[in-house]
């Protein structure tokens, strides 16, 4: 439990908004919050249920315990919100999630050994944020994928082990936030995100296997932020089509073309505002002195041995 929830828990209480009847009895329960994180003693299981009274609350957090499994029959009725963060999860019943299938909205995991996209999933209807960090996922059920994928806004995977070329990323129509870090991605299907080109506002694909930036970037029309540092990646041919673009993160790739670069970016003089070219491979400066809007550019180690004060004569 961080220090900003504890007083947070305290002022509640304090207030007399503390629940009587909180569903577990290791836990606190204040306004619509179920705070079973970090309990002392560490929590191994989900505790058993001590009321079904539960009505009015609606998030619960389980994170930084030692839970293994999530078993049917052992959360609350109703809830919109979990979080099992930083939990070595193995096993997950396929109907645990059963009592919030349509008013379940996130949820979240990390730290954990689930090896398959749990079957739980299958029938949440109205999932709006999903998050995994830390899990080295083998098998990703596309039935799941797919039944899930229409309501979805943010989908976060983080060195979750996702497969190297996620062709499932095309049933997921009402993304606005996309972070697939560290998931060992060597190429995105051409149509993958083409139902999302209009709402896609933040996209991350850093430290994978690319060597060329996606075809389907290029369709993006309202992309704001777009992550694409620790790649392999030399052409950047398909930058998006976007004239919102305010932060481009392309460090620590193989790009040298500086004339193709200051050609792309273009697009983007009224709008970007943060560019990070730091550690690839220019041997000269690009001519960028038409981004009007930029606070910072970053060009540090690179190969670049003379230095054209005229090329940032407008910056």
């Amino acid at each position: 439990m961080t220090i900003a929830t504890y007083f947070w828990l305290c002022t509640m209480a304090m207030l007399g908004k503390l629940f009587a009847d909180c569903p577990y009895q290791a836990c606190i329960c204040v306004s619509d919050f179920i705070e079973c994180s970090a309990r002392s003693p560490i929590l191994t299981e989900i505790p058993a249920l001590i009321s079904t009274n539960t009505s009015g609350l609606t998030t619960l957090d389980f994170s930084a315990n030692q839970i293994t499994a999530i078993h049917s029959g052992q959360l609350p009725q109703k809830l919109t919100e979990m979080s099992f963060l930083e939990n070595p999860i193995t096993t997950i019943d396929d109907h645990a999630f059963d009592d919030s299938l349509t008013t379940l909205e996130k949820l979240s995991f990390s730290n954990c050994g689930i090896t398959r996209i749990p079957t739980a999933l299958y029938r949440l209807s109205s999932l709006k944020m999903l998050h995994i960090f830390n899990a080295r996922i083998t098998e990703w059920n596309t039935d799941v994928m797919k039944n899930i994928g229409p309501t979805v806004e943010e989908l976060y995977l983080m060195n979750a082990g996702l497969s190297p070329n996620p062709d499932w990323l095309l049933y997921f129509e009402r993304l606005k936030m996309l972070i697939l870090d560290g998931c060992s991605i060597f190429s995105v299907p051409d149509d993958a995100l083409h139902k999302v080109a209009k709402t896609l506002t933040h996209l991350s694909l850093a430290n994978n296997n690319l060597t060329t930036i996606p075809s389907t970037i290029a369709e993006l029309r309202s992309l704001q932020v777009l992550v694409l540092h620790r790649n392999f990646i030399s052409d950047i041919s398909s930058l998006p089509n976007s004239d919102q673009l305010v932060t481009l993160s392309l460090h620590n790739n193989n790009i040298s073309d500086v004339h193709l670069l200051s050609d792309k970016l273009q697009s983007y003089n009224e709008s970007l505002i943060t560019v990070s070219l730091n550690n690839n491979f220019f041997v000269e400066f690009p001519h960028l002195d038409f981004l009007s809007q930029v606070g910072v550019l970053d060009l540090s180690h690179n190969q670049i041995s003379n230095a054209n004060s005229d090329l940032f004569r407008g910056l």
